[in-house]
């Protein structure tokens, strides 16, 4: 469910984003951007709340503790791996931005300004000598900045992830009722060998089970007492008996 939420609100960003740069709808995009981010980032603790019920409810309680504990490892793995893949295509996009607008510049302009020919590019921006703000101020009249729409690869990127984990975790359901809990399997087992043994008509370890008038008639097993408890009720059978009567001479 909180994939399902998080990635129409990827996908759509960079179009509130974009109206929000250009002033569209005045502050209306601004709101629905800042909003949808908090709500993003509620998200995380959602994530975490409902995860040991979801455990619980998908493989059962016995083995909850090891699975949230892989789950909490596969969850650092991502935190490690996410981040760097990000940067990558920010990284990509704004490079690709830089050679777009250098192409719209005239390049003795941009020697003039950089002290290098557009040619060494790659370089430059390596070493931080040319970014996006230096360009746009050479750049011809017109010429919109990129700026705002340098996220629009990542977040659309991470909305085609939300969007297969959304598909992943609808597709599933509670492992079947003999995986969820082990510790009753060997009731289970034993009852259905009793069920087995009564249809067939074998008494052979099953107290309290006898035939009788054509039918299985179930009746209770015999009451096991201690010596004890043996010696206080012949005491007080003893105790209840009427006295003999005394014998005429």
């Amino acid at each position: 469910m909180l994939f399902g939420c998080f990635a129409p609100i990827a996908v759509s960003m960079p179009t509130l984003t974009t109206m929000a740069a250009n002033g569209e709808n005045g502050l209306l995009p601004l709101g629905v951007c800042a909003g949808s981010t908090m709500l993003a980032m509620s998200f995380y603790g959602g994530v975490f709340g409902c995860m040991p019920s979801t455990i619980t409810w998908l493989f059962g309680g016995q083995y909850a503790g090891g699975i949230h504990g892989r789950m909490i490892t596969a969850w650092s793995a991502a935190s490690l791996l996410g981040p760097n893949t990000l940067t990558y295509l920010r990284a990509r996009s704004y490079n690709q931005s830089a050679e777009e607008l250098t192409s719209k510049i005239d390049p003795e302009r941009f020697e003039k300004a950089f002290g290098s020919s557009p040619d060494h590019l790659s370089s430059l921006l390596k070493a931080k000598s040319v970014t996006i703000g230096r360009l746009m101020e050479i750049a011809p009249e017109g010429t919109m900045d990129p700026s705002p729409n340098l996220y629009d690869t990542t977040l659309y990127s991470m909305g085609g992830v939300l969007l297969v984990a959304f598909g992943v975790a609808s597709a599933l359901s509670p492992a079947g009722e003999k995986y969820l809990t082990a510790a009753a399997q060997p009731a289970a087992a034993a009852a259905a060998a009793a069920a087995s043994s009564a249809t067939a008509g074998a008494p052979v370890g099953l107290e309290g089970v006898a035939e009788g008038e054509g039918r299985m008639q179930v009746r209770p097993p015999p009451v096991v007492r201690s010596d004890a408890e043996k010696a206080v009720e012949e005491m007080e059978a003893a105790a209840a008996a009427p006295e003999p009567p005394n014998k005429q001479r």
